[in-house]
């Protein structure tokens, strides 16, 4: 059977078969797809013709079936009046169900009575936590609520009709009373986010949202627009679709108002998540009204568990808000302990390798291979890559919620986003939370020269830790410890480091660092690779991918080399050319272009051009462009000497 969600009403019963000696009955009726999780009306006591008109909800996940099971509620007992069931073909085929539905008795020869049920397919309505501005009642899904709207001030909020439901829904009548207001369809998706089925989709705008349809498994977002108001005024008003199935009724109440408080924070509130860690983050609002503003109350919208807040000067809240100042509101504090308290689902990866099973199994034969073998050029990839892929996936696990602050003058909503970050004992050699895999490259460096970097090791974690150092050979065919290699070196200052078999051991404390130093002194000009590896007790193996390569600069002058004196470059004029001087008054200048190409395989720099020692002119010649010319690898110059 399709999946949907399904609207239930128990309208009321007749007839039914009285089970008291005296009096009538005290009837109740249990509805449910599975034993396991029932709902059921109130009592209507005394009497055989109940009227409930009770509203029931259910998630249809491939069941064929309703239940409805009609009781008579005796003091420290129950009597069963009679069963039913509903083939859900019914509903699915024609979208909705109104029927008297006879409850049969034991052998089905006659009838206990009756119930009155309707069902249909609903559409839900969902606000916007990610950008703000709007939110819904929490005990009655179909009233949002907006925040303040200062005076002149447009707003637009969005929110999200859902259907789930497997046949599509047609809006017959769509009206709003929001004054100043426009209403229109952005776009529609498939509920599970894989885009839309949907080729195109007309502008629905306003009253032309009466010709949707909304697609079955399809989610539509509307976004409404509050184009300023000129007094301040609150507002109760209502939103209206109009299906075959039900008359979806939202009501929305916002004011306008003749000021605002606003978050000051030079950026949108945003916070970089930790494991076993609580980051904090310093709100600062600004009161533009010309009043003092008593602030009472903050909420979160979603994922409130993990936020708390301290106020400023005030342990219980009831801040004061000066007039036309900026004041610190008080620190934010997330704190992701409770999401990580959830069952393990691929969703919240970034509390551990033990809420994805998939790839912590293939974390864990590394490790094994690590523990049982010497560590080699293929198993550094593989920690590498699943370090990559890792790291990746915990970066793609982002919240993205909204804060309110309640005041007596205005209530306002502030988008927050929360990223997730795995610890790194590199955390300080990245220039941002990407964690892709580290290369530390020297670029081409002359020979026999040497250049050094630093790796900043850190512990990000709340225990000890203990790490060793290592360097190996990036080179599969050849690969071992080279620690004393002549052409990268590691040292450090530390004095609290062993060197042991040519590794370096040392513990962390929390936050605590330590700082290497690779050299690189290429005797050859070749490329050379080597990994920086980093064990420990936390990430167990992280790396630095080192490399640099070995560089000559070779300059060839014309045809000749620039050492070469044994074939001097000769600036001549033949006969024709001698002749056209002989008729120029003034001094001829002759000018000749000779090619420079730089054949080695680093950048050359010419600081200076001189002929017989004397800079840039000499002996009747001379070089316009004599300083500093940079000649890149395999690249020409064109020389001009006049």
């Amino acid at each position: 059977m399709p999946n949907g969600t399904l609207e239930v009403i128990v309208a009321a019963g007749r007839r039914l078969k009285d089970e008291d000696t005296i009096g009538k009955n005290d009837a109740f009726v249990e509805v449910y797809l599975d034993k396991k999780y029932k709902q059921r009306t109130t009592t209507i006591s005394n009497t055989n013709d109940p009227v409930w008109n009770e509203r029931f909800s259910f998630n249809i996940h491939g069941e064929d079936s309703i239940h409805f099971d009609v009781y008579d509620a005796d003091i420290g007992d129950t009597d069963s009046i009679g069963k039913c069931k509903i083939k859900l073909k019914h509903v699915f085929d024609d979208g909705k169900y109104d029927e008297w539905v006879k409850l049969p008795s034991m052998f089905g020869l006659s009838s206990h009575g009756e119930i009155h049920v309707i069902m249909n397919f609903r559409v839900d309505v969902l606000s916007d936590v990610t950008s703000g501005g709007i939110r819904i009642n929490e005990t009655n899904p179909f009233e949002l609520y907006l925040a303040s709207i200062p005076i002149s001030v447009s707003r637009t909020v969005t929110f999200t009709l859902t259907n789930p439901n497997p046949i599509d829904i047609a809006i017959e009548n769509f009206h709003f009373t929001l004054p100043n207001t426009d209403i229109q369809l952005d776009y529609m998706q498939l509920i599970d986010g894989n885009g839309t089925k949907i080729k195109s989709i007309n502008l629905y705008k306003n009253e032309n949202i009466s010709q949707f349809i909304l697609p079955d498994q399809h989610l539509a977002v509307f976004s409404l627009t509050i184009n300023g108001a000129d007094q301040p005024k609150f507002h109760n008003e209502t939103i209206i679709f109009k299906t075959r199935y039900q008359i979806l009724r939202i009501n929305i109440q916002y004011e306008i108002i003749d000021g605002s408080i606003e978050l000051t924070n030079k950026t949108s509130l945003h916070i970089d998540a930790f494991p076993n860690r609580i980051e904090t983050l310093d709100i600062f609002t600004h009161n533009k009204f010309n009043v003092p503003v008593n602030v009472f109350r903050m909420d979160f919208i979603t994922y409130g568990t993990c936020f708390a807040f301290t106020w400023n000067d005030s342990p219980m809240g009831n801040v004061k808000l000066q007039p036309n100042k900026i004041q610190e509101l008080g620190k934010l504090r997330f704190n992701m302990a409770p999401l990580c308290e959830e069952p393990a689902s691929e969703a919240t990866c970034y509390c551990g390798l033990h809420h994805h099973p998939s790839f912590k199994q293939r974390w864990d034969e590394c490790v094994s291979a690590l523990n049982t073998y010497e560590l080699d050029h293929s198993l550094i990839i593989k920690f590498r890559n699943l370090w990559k892929e890792w790291t990746s996936l915990v970066r793609k696990q982002r919240i993205q919620t909204n804060i309110w602050i309640y005041t007596d003058r205005a209530n306002i909503s502030t988008p927050l986003t929360i990223d997730f970050v795995w610890p790194s004992v590199l955390d300080h050699m990245f220039s941002s939370y990407s964690r892709a895999p580290l290369i530390l490259d020297f670029q081409v460096i002359f020979i026999n020269i040497t250049k050094t970097q630093n790796i900043i090791i850190t512990n990000p974690s709340l225990n000890l830790v203990t790490y060793s150092v290592e360097l190996h050979k990036a080179d599969s065919d050849n690969f071992k410890s080279i620690i004393n290699d002549q052409i990268f070196t590691i040292s450090t200052a530390s004095k609290r480091v062993d060197l042991m078999s040519g590794t370096y051991h040392f513990h962390l404390r929390p936050t605590e660092q330590i700082t290497f130093t690779v050299s690189y002194r290429p005797t050859q000009m070749i490329k050379h690779e080597m990994y920086f590896i980093i064990r420990n007790n936390l990430t167990i193996i992280e790396s630095i991918l080192v490399r640099g390569e070995g560089g000559i600069g070779s300059l060839r002058v014309g045809h000749r080399k620039a050492t070469s004196s044994m074939s001097p470059i000769i600036i001549s004029i033949d006969e024709k050319q001698y002749k056209l001087c002989l008729n120029i008054q003034s001094n001829p200048l002759l000018r000749k272009l000779i090619t420079l190409t730089n054949t080695g395989n680093m950048k050359t720099i010419i600081y200076d051009i001189s002929f017989d020692q004397m800079k840039c002119s000499g002996h009747g010649f001379s070089a316009p462009y004599c300083t500093n010319i940079e000649i890149e690898s395999n690249e020409k110059y064109n020389l001009q000497i006049l």
